[in-house]
């Protein structure tokens, strides 16, 4: 079988400073696009618990300007969706590590340069400036990782370009990078200590305790941003103790513990309890609660097969709208036919067999795919982590007419994730409805 030319092209000739200045291209032209982009609209819970403890040293954001929805189009002001009543009192239903840690920043914001969320003129900035610190920032991190880490398993710098189109154009996150949310920084958290854990192992880098300890610290991090990020650590934590037992029981968890300590430690603070309010049903019945009458999305009671497909390949299906990301699964079978594939095979199996799990997972747990927004937003936390074994399996794909069909699968994977920068926030936009039509509510 004729196979690709090895590149005589090494991945050292791309110096440092070529790396670094290109990551600080994209960010600025990120904050550029980011800045006429941030609105106060699906992100106002968190919002307002952040102007909450600043200004009043509360969870309880009864009193806070964000409270209300602003006027969108013919959509009335209204109040906000994602939060409970607990003893008469409003609280955002946000994780609480995110918004403390933002908090954080507005606090130094307010008290070094005078800037307030009271003053209208000055929120917009604020917005524009914690969204790019929390959300884009994460988001072109991933882009810096890949950059510093991709060399060590990838010595085809065709296939390192590539991966950073996929990782930075072909998936949800090149959108959602543009608002604020706790999905972007939580598949920061996931590549980081995943492609870190795996260089430990294969020896890619030598076991010293600073990076056990950012990899504990990234792991511990992500369940308290993005709660189902546990079905990642739990696995990762077992892999790493396997092959260094005694620096993944001192040196991780010295990393991984401080998040999670102050997780709930937070949440004994707004609850009395270490449940997070978010996961407390009862708590959203109240008068005049959006959830006693759901609409859209959320009063959606689809057969748990049809969600589980439009979801997997359907109208919001992750490897619908980005089909590259379906190469971890063809190199997963690949590799019981021929050994020639992914060098970290079993670390690929065990991701596919996680992707799955969280499939499963979702389909069985919610019914509303995310709520209105492009795609199914659940799903991005660990999209960074498929694209990286995504581009380890390109490598099958770099001749002929399989060099085509990849090419295909990025266009579409790019195509999508254009979509969704446009405006990750709506409902049937996704170009996969004009073949599979559109919910109707």
């Amino acid at each position: 079988m004729e196979t690709a030319p090895k590149s005589q092209m090494n991945v050292s000739t791309f110096p440092v400073e070529s790396r670094m200045a290109s990551i600080f291209i994209m960010a600025v032209f990120l904050a550029f696009a980011i800045y006429p982009s941030a609105q106060l609209d699906n992100d106002m819970s968190r919002f307002a618990a952040i102007e909450s403890l600043v200004e009043r040293g509360t969870w309880v954001i009864d009193e806070s300007p964000f409270l209300l929805k602003p006027p969108r189009g013919k959509r009335p002001a209204t109040p906000i969706v994602d939060r409970v009543v607990m003893e008469g009192h409003s609280y955002s239903t946000k994780p609480p590590v995110m918004t403390f840690l933002m908090a954080g920043e507005y606090w130094l914001l307010k008290n070094l340069f005078g800037l307030d969320f009271s003053d209208e003129s000055e929120r917009p900035f604020l917005v524009w400036i914690l969204t790019f610190t929390f959300v884009a920032l994460p988001f072109l991190g991933i882009a810096w990782f890949f950059l510093k880490s991709g060399p060590r398993f990838i010595d085809n710098p065709l296939l390192l370009m590539t991966g950073m189109i996929i990782l930075l154009f072909g998936n949800q996150l090149w959108g959602f990078s543009r608002t604020l949310n706790n999905h972007v920084p939580s598949g920061f958290f996931l590549f980081f200590s995943m492609v870190q854990a795996v260089s430990l192992v294969h020896g890619k880098i030598q076991p010293r305790p600073y990076h056990f300890i950012f990899i504990g610290l990234c792991a511990g991090l992500l369940p308290t941003f993005d709660l189902p990020g546990l079905f990642f650590c739990a696995p990762l934590f077992f892999y790493l103790f396997y092959f260094f037992p005694k620096q993944t029981l001192s040196w991780f968890l010295l990393g991984a513990i401080p998040p999670l300590a102050l997780h709930f430690a937070l949440t004994w603070s707004i609850t009395g309890d270490f449940i997070p309010i978010y996961m407390k049903k009862e708590l959203y019945h109240y008068k005049g609660s959006y959830w006693d009458k759901m609409g859209g999305f959320d009063a959606l009671e689809e057969p748990k097969w049809l969600y589980f497909f439009h979801l997997s390949i359907g109208r919001k299906g992750l490897f619908s709208l980005f089909p590259v990301l379906v190469l971890p699964l063809v190199g997963f079978c690949r590799s019981f036919v021929k050994r020639d594939g992914c060098p970290l095979i079993w670390e690929m199996r065990t991701l596919v067999f996680l992707t799955a799990f969280w499939m499963l997972f979702y389909t069985l747990q919610t019914n509303n795919y995310g709520g209105m927004c492009y795609g199914f937003r659940w799903f991005m936390f660990f999209t960074p982590a498929l694209a990286f074994f995504s581009i380890l399996a390109m490598k099958n794909f770099l001749t002929g007419w399989r060099w085509i069909f990849l090419c295909l699968l990025i266009a579409v994977s790019c195509y999508s994730g254009w979509q969704c920068s446009l405006d990750p926030w709506t409902a049937n936009e996704e170009w996969t409805t004009r073949f599979l039509g559109k919910w109707t509510f």
